[in-house]
């Protein structure tokens, strides 16, 4: 039937990732369909719609119509034959990254699950580190290594690992696992999948190596790979050997306390229920607010009614006499968050010849530049509030040494004033306003900055940072809780006082449509595949990445730059330091207590010089014997 996509839009569909209308189940749909016929004629007519399926569909539109458009099939338009080896080469490529091993098969009268090396035409040395083994292929031969001339090669998979374990640095060298990210980030490059065969995807990196250089160079990224990603490399190995300290008997007794806090939470709530269930359990806690309670519920799930963050701030808004449960609710989840993802997790990770932990970073993990930490994530320490402080006051510097954090100040609203050239927003940075609290000034039209109210900076603040992504005025409304109308308001004042903001989001938004991708100030690229797509809600999506992705991109490469400088600069000073870590834009230096002064300055300068911006990068530097100490 050709309401099925509509249905489906409704409905979702598990198996084929389909999130569909929270809520709306196959009975409903059937029903809206047969008395309105297809989803625009549903919500043409929403205002027929009575009580909470109504509201379903209104705060599910947007992912309804992107349920239907993963239904439909895309046309494609003005297929070309392939005519050329090159092209014949990038069909390949395409086809082992989608591994569509039938139909490459089909095509090229190979097998792509069992190809063998042998076959390969291979005028050169690869040397690829990949499920922790060292594979040497030369003149189509394939050793597994444990010792070799690494100054002699130039061809790596992955040079971060093999450097880790033979601590050689060669100057100039093409490293497959970055240049296939950089070269289409979206894909995070060429990996190995879980059950792929080790053959495979050797001869998968020996045939598109030359091809992915090629195209490295065709699309100018040669030089954001030779100055800043291959740099990088080893920096990331050296923090990732050096790792960060931490004391395990702290961290047992501050996972004692926060069990003490968890367990009185729970009692004082079980209390007030008047029932013993487990309050980890969405379904006996659904079960007891909704049905034993008699609170209304605010949003269904196809497991059952929701008892989501969301859900329960709703709860608080419509039956403010049980706010102080709730509270208590939230807080028993985040104590408990705490105790299960950190304390008691991260003490698994101490190793114990060295006593430190010893994160990896992923330089090829995100599609904006930015690099991401697992094993354990030490990008997301808990920041806020007395407990989080006493989480990061475990991570303790060696005997006679100090952290030091340096923080790049608002980086990515600076990059937005340098990119826009916005007169009202350069000189707001260069007269060193609280970026926040002039912007509420103005939308608030307020006659002076002492009138703004902490409430009123928090909106502006929103819209600043919501700006860079690509805010609407339903997402505004939903994240500071008003109205969209009130949300419109507020944007189009943004962007009166701020016009060439406008002007360059609608810029950057067109040169995205033209050109297929966009570019951070040094050239960085991202491509954005579904810009032109005629699906509204994908395309206005496309569109926020296209804002974003110059915005955030940049600031990932300055942060990357002033690694490499921090780096330099110690070891021309030959100071007693190393990088430890990364996150996002702030870098944490371990610095003997010797030379921390003049070490922090030094760093401090070299940092807020990465980038010479339209206006001046700021860091602000804090000093600490543990991360819960430092002050930034």
């Amino acid at each position: 039937s050709n309401q099925i996509p509509d249905f489906l839009a409704l409905t979702g569909d598990a198996s084929d990732n389909i999130p569909g209308v929270k809520g709306i189940g196959n009975v409903t749909a059937k029903k809206l369909l047969r008395e309105f016929n297809s989803l625009d004629d549903i919500y043409a007519n929403i205002d027929k719609i009575k009580g909470s399926v109504k509201e379903k569909l209104l705060v599910g539109k947007e992912i309804a119509y992107l349920s239907k458009s993963l239904t439909e099939l895309k046309i494609i338009e003005n297929l070309k034959l392939i005519e050329t080896k090159e092209q014949r080469e990038e069909l390949k490529k395409e086809l082992e990254a989608l591994e569509l091993h039938t139909l490459y098969n089909r095509l090229f009268k190979e097998d792509l699950g069992n190809m063998s090396v042998e076959k390969l035409e291979n005028a050169y040395t690869v040397v690829i580190y990949v499920d922790n083994k060292i594979y040497k292929v030369e003149k189509s031969k394939v050793d597994i290594v444990n010792s070799f001339n690494i100054e002699a090669c130039k061809y790596f998979y992955d040079f971060k690992n093999i450097y880790k374990k033979y601590r050689k640095i060669v100057d100039d060298y093409y490293d497959l696992a970055v240049i296939s990210w950089l070269n289409d980030p979206d894909t995070k490059g060429l990996v190995k999948s879980k059950d792929e065969n080790i053959d495979s995807f050797i001869s998968k990196v020996i045939r598109v190596f030359p091809l992915e250089i090629e195209d490295l160079k065709k699309k100018n990224l040669l030089e954001i790979y030779t100055t800043i990603e291959r740099k990088v490399i080893v920096i990331l190995a050296e923090m990732e050997l050096t790792g960060i300290k931490i004391d395990r008997e702290k961290l047992n007794g501050i996972s004692l306390e926060i069990e003490k806090t968890k367990n009185k939470l729970e009692k004082r709530i079980l209390e007030y229920l008047d029932c013993d269930i487990n309050l980890n359990s969405p379904k006996q806690l659904s079960d007891v607010l909704y049905n034993r309670l008699g609170i209304k519920p605010v949003q269904k799930t196809k497991t059952g009614l929701s008892t989501s963050e969301d859900s329960l701030k709703e709860i608080i808004i419509k039956y403010p006499n049980y706010k102080h449960l709730i509270d208590d609710i939230l807080q028993y989840r985040e104590i408990n968050k705490l105790l299960t993802t950190y304390t008691k997790k991260l003490v698994t990770y101490i190793d114990e010849k060295t006593g430190r932990i010893h994160t990896e970073f992923r330089q090829t993990g995100t599609a904006t530049g930015r690099l991401s930490s697992n094993n354990p994530n030490l990008q997301n320490i808990p920041q806020r509030g007395e407990l989080a402080k006493s989480i990061r006051s475990a991570f303790i510097s060696e005997e006679g040494c100090s952290f030091v954090s340096f923080d790049y100040s608002q980086i990515e609203l600076r990059i937005l004033a340098h990119l826009s050239k916005d007169e009202n927003l350069v000189t707001a940075f260069q007269k060193g306003y609280d970026i926040h609290s002039l912007t509420a000034k103005m939308i608030f039209n307020l006659g002076d900055l002492s009138l703004v109210s902490p409430d009123m900076r928090r909106i502006a603040k929103a819209i600043n940072f919501g700006i860079i992504y690509g805010l609407s005025p339903y997402g505004l409304s939903k994240e500071i809780g008003i109205s969209q109308s009130e949300a419109k308001e507020f944007i189009n004042r943004y962007f009166t006082l701020y016009p060439k903001v406008k002007t360059y989001i609608n810029r950057i938004v067109e040169l995205a449509r033209k050109n297929g991708y966009t570019e951070t100030i040094f050239k960085r690229r991202r491509y954005i595949k579904d810009i032109s797509s005629r699906n509204n809600l994908i395309r206005k999506k496309a569109e926020r990445v296209a804002i974003n992705a110059p915005i955030q991109g940049s600031a990932a490469d300055i942060i990357k730059l002033a690694m490499i400088k921090t780096s330099e600069f110690i070891k021309e000073r030959s100071y007693d330091a190393r990088l430890l870590l990364q996150i996002h834009d702030e870098l944490i230096v371990e610095v003997s207590d010797d030379v921390v002064e003049i070490a922090t300055k030094g760093i401090k300068a070299i940092m807020e010089s990465a980038a010479n911006l339209e206006v001046a990068l700021v860091v602000n530097s804090g000093v600490g014997k543990n991360l819960g100490a430092l002050k930034v």
